[in-house]
C-alpha cells in the first residue's frame, strides 16, 4: 500500500512555477527542482512524472491564475491598480 503524499502538490507546483519562471525550462535541472521545492527526485517523479510534465503541470497553474485575474469583473474598473494587483499576485 502507498504511503499518503506528506507536501501539498499545490505548493511543490508553485514552487516549481518560480523555478521555471526564474530560469527557463531549459536552465532549470532536476536537482534546481529538488531545491526548490524541498522533495527528492524520487518524490518529484512519483507525483508528477517527468520534467516536461511537471513544467506542463506549473505552466497550467500559472495559466489559470492569469486567467482568474483577468476574468474577474473588478480588473477592468481598477485601471493601473489592477495591473500592479496582477504582477504582485504572480510573482509571490
Amino acid at each position: 500500500m502507498a504511503r499518503p503524499r506528506s507536501f501539498s502538490e499545490k505548493d511543490v507546483l508553485e514552487q516549481a512555477m518560480y523555478q521555471f519562471w526564474r530560469e527557463g525550462f531549459g536552465g532549470t535541472s532536476i536537482a534546481d527542482l529538488e531545491k526548490s521545492t524541498g522533495l527528492s527526485r524520487v518524490s518529484l517523479y512519483n507525483a508528477f512524472g517527468d520534467k516536461d510534465a511537471l513544467f506542463l503541470l506549473a505552466l497550467e497553474m500559472y495559466r489559470d491564475r492569469a486567467e482568474a485575474f483577468f476574468t474577474n469583473p473588478d480588473f477592468a474598473s481598477q485601471g493601473l491598480e489592477s495591473i500592479k494587483s496582477l504582477f504582485e499576485s504572480l510573482c509571490t
